[in-house]
């Protein structure tokens, strides 16, 4: 083999070997943080004593949560009655298809996930969010939770995620890279902003407080529970702000 040859492949293997170490430490610190903000929330924030009775952002006063709807959604949530509209829409294809496969909704002003079956509603389980929880995902480290048409990419059991058991989604998907793009053509954001990834449902939450970087939570015995209906890479998963409730 001839010494450039050599060469090459040194730093090929040494480039791989520093890409891998990357990936590791990324993931290492994407717990590091999550933990510490957990540890941190209750000084940042007042939290609730039970996250079932929650439905709206911990972190807001009575007047920020003001309504001007018949749905009772509060104003930061952005309402408006074409957003309601397709966001029920969305609901609705998700249930009409969970006739040929289960499909989760998640509602995030509800902080519930949904799991339907042939078209009725099997499971219900209440989730934490992204720091964000309003506002749909754009970039990276934006700590909101991405709405959207999703699917598993991956079932992750005990010692494949760091949060007991989880499903990986596929975010971002093609829309929400289109919509980044969209911005960033509008000089709306930086044009070195990435969109982020790593969404997953996992579990380690059920603690009634927004704390993750994006992702959905639940706690381990809720993931139990959704973990025994076997599902599949490739279960669809639609999130959306608001729209499973008449009256919130």
């Amino acid at each position: 083999m001839k010494k450039s040859t050599k060469r090459f492949v040194i730093l090929l293997a040494i480039g791989a070997l520093a890409i891998g170490a990357a990936k590791i430490f990324q993931a290492e610190m994407h717990a590091l943080i999550d933990q510490l903000y957990v540890k941190l929330q209750p000084y940042l924030y007042e939290v609730p004593k039970e996250a079932s009775t929650r439905s709206r952002p911990i972190n807001k006063t009575r007047e920020d949560m003001s309504t001007a709807n018949a749905y009772g959604i509060p104003a930061d949530y952005g309402y408006s009655d074409a957003a309601f509209q397709r966001y029920r829409s969305w609901i609705d294809q998700a249930i009409q298809g969970s006739g040929d496969k289960p499909a989760i909704i998640i509602d995030k002003l509800a902080r519930t996930l949904e799991l339907w079956i042939d078209g009725k509603k099997e499971a219900s389980f209440p989730v934490d969010l992204g720091r964000d929880p309003i506002r749909d995902k754009i970039l990276e480290g934006d700590g909101a939770t991405p709405e959207g048409f999703y699917r598993v990419t991956w079932v992750r059991d005990h010692g494949q995620t760091r949060y007991y058991r989880a499903y990986l989604l596929d975010y971002p998907n093609q829309t929400d890279l289109n919509e980044l793009r969209d911005l960033q053509a509008r000089n709306l954001v930086k044009s070195t902003a990435r969109p982020g990834g790593h969404i997953e449902i996992h579990g380690e939450g059920g603690m009634g407080i927004d704390w993750t970087l994006g992702c959905i939570a639940l706690s381990n015995e809720d993931m139990d529970k959704l973990f025994s209906y076997d599902l599949k890479e490739g279960t669809p998963v639609t999130i959306v702000r608001y729209g499973t409730k008449e009256g919130y």
